[in-house]
């Protein structure tokens, strides 16, 4: 059940959780990849944040910690959120909750999808690697081939569609796949209290 309030009266008491990314691993020019959760998510709970940062915030109600989760990851949209709202997200946190209860709960998030990044990238990382414009970081060009060349359904694909993927030979029917690997951690989470 989700737990947000809209239109309550807020006042600098109400903590603000602020939500960045930093897609700097992920492509050579540190371009922002729309749908793509950014290297690293840096959460900042703000104990005692400004009227204004309270007054921005609250536009998306009060929001507790299992709701978090998706206003930072952005749910099925693959940080979307982040994109999407200018490399931001905010809202005002439920102070029934501490700044553990939310951290825990991104944390379980952000380590789920570290175990199997081939179950949420799989088609984001398909799709990065039909892009011929797109320049990806040798990491995160490797991390790509290994979650496609381990994802069951996209091998299906590629198998009917090779010609997409012949600049990458390693993830083809047959390829070598010694050199190619997942990024551990794909996802960094950095969550300050201040």
């Amino acid at each position: 059940m989700k737990h947000i309030k809209l239109f309550e009266g807020f006042n600098s008491s109400n903590p603000v959780i602020t939500a960045t990314g930093d897609w700097s691993k992920l492509t050579t020019d540190e371009t922002v990849l729309d749908f793509i959760h950014p290297d690293t998510l840096i959460v900042t709970y703000h104990t005692n944040p400004t009227q204004e940062m309270v007054k921005s915030a609250s536009m998306y109600g009060t929001i507790g910690p299992d709701e978090s989760v998706d206003e930072i990851m952005g749910g099925d949209q693959n940080g979307g959120n982040l994109t999407q709202r200018g490399g931001m997200v905010e809202f005002v946190a439920d102070s029934s909750y501490s700044p553990e209860d939310y951290k825990k709960e991104l944390q379980k998030t952000v380590d789920q999808f570290n175990a199997n990044p081939e179950g949420f990238e799989s088609d984001t990382c398909q799709s990065l690697l039909e892009d011929p414009e797109l320049v990806l970081t040798p990491e995160f060009l490797s991390h790509c081939k290994a979650v496609v060349a381990g994802n069951e359904m996209s091998q299906k694909y590629i198998s009917k569609y090779p010609q997409y993927y012949s600049k990458h030979p390693e993830i083809l029917p047959g390829g070598n796949r010694s050199r190619i690997k997942i990024m551990s951690p794909r996802i960094k989470l950095i969550f300050r209290v201040v």
